[in-house]
């Protein structure tokens, strides 16, 4: 009997343990360039069918979030802005980084960090920029863990609405076996290119630019 795509699903993640889930987020939250919203968008359609816990990934993946984004605070808290500009570098986005996160704090505070990590670019800053700012502990961990709950938990609930779709994006990924991998590596490959390609542009046009 060929399998289900429900079973192309589980046997494709079957390895997409909760340790390993909480390591990629813990990464990418430190500033390791790579997607993680689709991982957990695949991890709640697993849980569709029984191989991990919605609830589970969702307090698991904010708590590695948490954790990246409190490192990243106290960095801001004691270095300022050699923190700033740390997490700038690290940014795909580094040239407006610093000025759309002060823009976003102008006018939102601390509070800020609960929508933080849908805006691209200012996950990563606006808690480093928390920590620069002096703004107190309990305040941070307060906004910084529903921000992180509702990111998770909003990329947790798409990956179960749509598991249909997203077992049949992992079956014919299945079905391409290594070309499938390949095909992921150069989708994220495209997308830092593109990235680094735009800030090339951007500072070859600064650069290039007079004052009348």
């Amino acid at each position: 009997v060929p399998p289900t795509r429900n079973d192309m699903l589980q046997q494709t993640v079957a390895h997409l343990e909760l340790p390993i889930l909480f390591l990629l987020v813990f990464l990418q939250q430190v500033g390791v360039p790579y997607p993680i919203t689709p991982v957990l968008i695949v991890a709640g359609a697993v849980s569709v069918h029984g191989h991990l816990h919605a609830g589970a990934v969702i307090g698991l993946a904010a708590a590695a979030a948490v954790l990246a984004d409190l490192a990243w605070y106290t960095a801001g808290f004691r270095l300022g802005a050699r923190a700033l500009k740390a997490l700038c570098a690290l940014s795909l986005s580094p040239d407006s980084c610093v000025s759309e996160t002060e823009r976003w704090f102008g006018r939102f505070g601390v509070r800020v960090l609960v929508l933080a990590k849908f805006v691209p670019g200012l996950g990563l800053v606006s808690t480093a920029m928390a920590g620069v700012v002096r703004a107190g502990l309990d305040r941070f961990l307060l906004y910084d863990a529903l921000g992180n709950l509702l990111w998770a938990g909003t990329a947790v609930w798409i990956g179960i609405l749509f598991h249909h779709a997203v077992g049949a994006v992992l079956g014919i990924l299945v079905e391409l076996g290594y070309w499938g991998v390949a095909l992921i590596g150069a989708a994220v490959a495209a997308f830092i290119v593109v990235k680094l390609l735009e800030r090339r542009r951007l500072i070859r046009e600064l650069r290039s630019s007079r004052i009348s």
